[in-house]
């Protein structure tokens, strides 16, 4: 079986690929530069220049595939993006859902968010069937990956197979300075500071078994899976990620209004670096807020079971520590 995975070179997307060659998948990237990817010289892997804007690469990409993983995407809180990120996240999986159709791929696996599920205030448990309401606590992000959402559906409707996965924050090893790595990296830093929220968190390695048993597992079409382990308050996540770099955990909780100024202070130093910054206000505006999701739909159906995220931070921790003493030496 062949299985397109898009965003194969980012974060998820490395457990992604490695999980399915594992298993003895044939896997095909799309990449910009087929010759730096990580996999390029892997006998398993077909690396193909393009991307998810590039309709003609898409369309090859696709008509060498049983099986497609959407793992691509953009997320910024940087105003100046907001509009790559909708074209990315929108238009990008508009096109996928196309040339799937068309191409007659057996099933498109979407990576969604918890995000898209929504979030208002005083929710007490947010779950598959969690109605969307539009809310100051939903971020751009969050409506562009609804939108997403809503283009894999239009393809359910048109005759494509379809299954959503909705990851918390997905934590494990990589780059310190992509995705949830920059938590540890500023946790490692010296971090003094947490805030009241509470959010749902998962192990790469989780989502990428979940995204091969969509493959395998004959769920029905177009269902869609919460993948949260737990839901832990920022300083119990803070303190298990300090402790797994023997690093002393953040001590005060930071009152609102000195959060939102941190998260002015962080948008205006992007605008400065043009990087995007690892808060803004609004995901301050998010995260002082307590949402619990319920993972449990996927280990009821598919006898999942989830890595505990003690494991998963203190793995990650001690690889993100032999990468730290391998750039000191």
């Amino acid at each position: 079986m062949k299985v397109l995975v898009t965003g194969g070179t980012g974060f998820l997307g490395e457990y992604l690929v490695r999980e399915l060659l594992s298993h003895h998948y044939e896997v095909i990237l799309l990449v910009r530069n087929p010759e730096t990817n990580p996999f390029c010289n892997h006998q398993n892997v077909v690396s193909l220049e393009g991307d998810i804007l590039d309709i003609m690469a898409l369309e090859l990409a696709v008509q060498e595939a049983d099986y497609v993983i959407h793992a691509a995407a953009m997320v910024s809180f940087q105003a100046s993006s907001y509009a790559k990120m909708n074209q990315i996240n929108v238009e990008g999986t508009a096109n996928l859902v196309n040339v799937c159709l068309e191409g007659g791929v057996k099933k498109l696996i979407f990576i969604s968010s918890i995000a898209a599920l929504g979030r208002t205030v005083g929710q007490e448990q947010i779950t598959e069937n969690t109605k969307w309401v539009n809310s100051p606590l939903n971020s751009r992000y969050a409506n562009s990956k609804r939108k997403a959402e809503l283009e894999v559906f239009r393809g359910k409707e048109e005759g494509l197979e379809v299954a959503i996965l909705c990851p918390g924050v997905i934590l494990g090893a990589g780059d310190w300075d992509r995705s949830s790595g920059k938590i540890f990296k500023i946790i490692h830093q010296g971090l003094l500071f947490y805030n009241r929220g509470i959010n749902g968190y998962v192990g790469a390695p989780d989502v990428a078994k979940a995204a091969r048993l969509m493959i395998e597992s004959p769920i029905k079409n177009g269902e869609r899976f919460i993948l949260v382990a737990d839901s832990l308050s920022q300083k119990t996540l803070f303190t298990l990620i300090a402790n797994s770099m023997k690093k002393k955990p953040p001590r005060w909780e930071l009152p609102p209004f000195l959060a939102y100024i941190a998260g002015f202070a962080f948008e205006m130093w992007g605008k400065i670096t043009g990087k995007n910054p690892l808060i803004s206000r609004e995901t301050v505006r998010t995260s002082l807020h307590q949402h619990y999701y319920d993972g449990s739909k996927i280990v009821r159906e598919l006898d999942f079971q989830y890595t505990p995220l003690a494991q998963v931070i203190e793995e990650a921790g001690a690889d993100y520590l032999v990468k730290q003493q391998k750039l000191l030496t």
